[in-house]
């Protein structure tokens, strides 16, 4: 099989062009939480600018921060610095619009349209209800595990760091909406390829 492995810039510009193929978005920023990385490409009047990779992502803070299943306040401050301190290297200015690529915005949304008991097929995350639903998750005990098991039980161990990370990326650019797209680096690129 032809391998082409994409560098992270690549890959985050695959993200935008899926993201934005089937919706038209004018100003804006695309996160894709990953494992291993984060890839953002801020966008306007529906044009990609500057694209980046940063390696922070769900799965690095679980296995770097968290000791036992679910981060504690502790762990959850260590995940929020590491996030801070990549994204001050960034130059990035605030964003009011977030559209989220990926698995780990994929389940943040599950848990949302469960959590807000929102109408099946909702697409749109609020900021502030993020961070409140994300403040539930870390402190029920016995609740949050039984959401996440039931709602998005394969990301067990990564969803909650998955979400500070989101959460953290929210605050620092003062975004209010996360768009959560169903498109995303694969289907961009194969667009790009093909067509």
């Amino acid at each position: 099989l032809m391998v082409d492995v994409l560098t992270g810039e690549e890959e985050a510009v695959c993200d935008f062009i899926g993201a934005t193929y089937h919706a038209s978005y004018s100003d804006g920023m695309i996160v894709d939480i990953g494992g291993g990385s984060t890839e953002l490409v801020c966008f306007e009047k529906g044009q990609a600018g500057k694209a980046v990779s940063i390696p922070v992502g769900s799965l690095n803070f679980f296995y770097r921060f968290v000791e036992k299943m679910f981060p504690n306040e502790k762990e959850e401050k260590e995940i929020r610095k590491a996030v801070r301190e990549e994204l001050e290297k960034l130059g990035i200015k605030k964003q009011s619009l977030i559209v989220g690529v990926g698995g780990t915005q994929r389940a943040c949304l599950k848990l949302y349209n469960d959590f807000y008991e929102m109408e099946m097929g909702n697409r749109s995350m609020d900021s502030e209800r993020i961070s409140y639903m994300l403040e539930q998750l870390l402190n029920g005990k016995k609740t949050r595990k039984n959401r996440i098991l039931r709602i998005v039980p394969d990301r067990i161990h990564t969803i909650l760091p998955g979400i500070i990370l989101m959460d953290e990326i929210n605050k620092v650019y003062k975004t209010k909406k996360v768009e959560v797209s169903s498109w995303g680096v694969r289907e961009g690129y194969l667009i790009q390829e093909l067509l």
